[in-house]
């Protein structure tokens, strides 16, 4: 089993967070609009693009292992949130995402070789027990 560990610090004094991951260093923020200084992406921004990255990853890992050529690799991710009830919060609904590629990959195949790199993504599986998923070739 493997674990991770992700350190994360309040800034005194504001909404910023600095994260350390292995040897990375992250900053999460909101906008100015809300009360941030729009230093670095807010969390949602960071859960899609965890998504995002998680679903390319998978995609190149998934080529490189079948000696396949993939290139243009693009996931676009459309976040929607809706609003909890009696509370000023909100959580994420619905993820809309759009994939497109090019390679040696017969457009007829396309879809199974996506299909096949969301089995194995991790971020992407995990967060589908929650979250509306609706994923597009595109």
């Amino acid at each position: 089993m493997e674990k991770y560990i992700v350190n994360s610090y309040l800034k005194d004094g504001t909404i910023q967070v600095d994260t350390k991951v292995g040897d990375h260093k992250l900053i999460s923020d909101e906008r100015m609009a809300d009360g941030g200084q729009n230093a670095g992406p807010d969390p949602v921004e960071y859960l899609a693009t965890a998504v995002n990255s998680c679903i390319a990853i998978s995609a190149g890992a998934l080529a490189k292992a079948n000696t396949q050529t993939i290139t243009d690799f693009h996931v676009e991710n459309h976040v929607e949130l809706k609003p909890i009830v009696h509370t000023k919060r909100n959580v994420v609904s619905k993820m809309t995402i759009k994939v497109s590629f090019e390679g040696n990959i017969p457009q007829s195949e396309k879809e199974e070789f996506l299909r096949h790199a969301l089995h194995v993504s991790t971020v992407y599986n995990t967060l589908a027990k929650v979250v509306e998923m609706d994923v597009k070739l595109g």
